[in-house]
């Protein structure tokens, strides 16, 4: 029963991070041999930011995941609300290793008093990025707590604000989810780092900021079905470059993240989670995610 119950605390949205899904048995976190696992993820995010001049925003949109968005370039004073839709496939090649494929769209409406004293206000709908990646583990959890490492590449990314231009293969993170269970609760530890290469975007050549990404969380059984998590998220940002100057500081942020999980039976399974920061950038997530597992 705890064994079923513990895969609604560390999950995968086909990337990086298994802070979802994490089951009492390592067994369970990884897709078997052959299984075939689909998620389906929604989030809506909303920011206010004043004085932003950067290109691009990397958004974290749950379980670690990040997506790379091109941003306004001057502003005084700008209120966003996104919407970012997530869907994804894994696939066990063993019982220790699964890879996954994952695509990202994004809709947003941003509203924004430039320093001249103009308010705009502006929406899009488009497709973001596609990414694949392994999981792969290197430990139980017996006399040492459970290893799983993983890595991916976003092999396509759009970097234009209205349409699309794609560059490819210019972002890969990689990390590692530990955990121990400790009946009825998990403790776990994720970690994360995403390289953002050069890019041109919009006849400029723009170097986004790379990150690095700290999660400790906890999880608790309430019963066989629902499961409660706390953690929190750290953040850190480095400098993003346009033409070889940077534009902004080196950032740092920290998010309280909380979450419950329902798995009606062991073939569907349900995350929520909201997001809010505790020092940085103002902005708050709400998300939703279902996985399916198909044998």
């Amino acid at each position: 029963m705890l064994t079923r119950f513990f895969t609604l605390i560390l999950g995968i949205s086909a990337n990086i991070s298994l802070a979802d899904d994490l089951p009492l048995s390592i067994e369970e976190l990884l897709t078997s041999k052959n299984e075939v696992r689909l998620s389906l993820s929604l989030d809506y995010i909303t920011s206010d930011n004043n004085r932003v001049f950067s290109r691009t925003r990397n958004l974290n949109i749950g379980n670690n995941q990040s997506i790379t968005v091109v941003s306004v370039v001057d502003s005084i004073d700008r209120n966003q609300d996104l919407g970012i839709f997530t869907l994804g496939v894994r696939y066990g090649i063993s019982s220790a290793t699964e890879v996954y494929l994952r695509g990202a769209g994004l809709a947003s409406h941003t509203r924004q008093q430039r320093e001249d004293g103009a308010r705009l206000s502006r929406s899009s709908q488009q497709w973001e990025d596609v990414a694949i990646g392994i999981n792969h583990r290197l430990s139980e959890d017996n006399k040492t707590p459970a290893l799983i490492m993983f890595a991916d590449l976003t092999v396509a990314e759009n970097t234009s604000r209205d349409g699309y231009d794609f560059v490819y293969g210019k972002t890969a993170a990689f990390g590692f989810t530990t955990y121990r269970s400790i009946d009825p609760i998990v403790l776990a530890l994720n970690a994360s780092y995403r390289y953002s290469a050069e890019r041109q975007i919009q006849g400029d050549d723009v170097d986004p900021s790379d990150q690095f990404l700290i999660n400790p969380n906890i999880g608790f059984a309430v019963n066989n079905q629902i499961s409660l998590t706390a953690g929190v998220q750290l953040r850190i940002s480095t400098k993003e470059q346009v033409n070889g100057v940077s534009n902004e500081n080196f950032a740092t942020r920290t998010d309280l993240e909380l979450g419950v999980g329902y798995a009606p039976n062991n073939k569907i399974r349900f995350n929520f989670d909201v997001r809010t920061n505790i020092s940085g950038p103002s902005n708050a997530r709400v998300g939703m995610n279902v996985t399916y597992r198909w044998q």
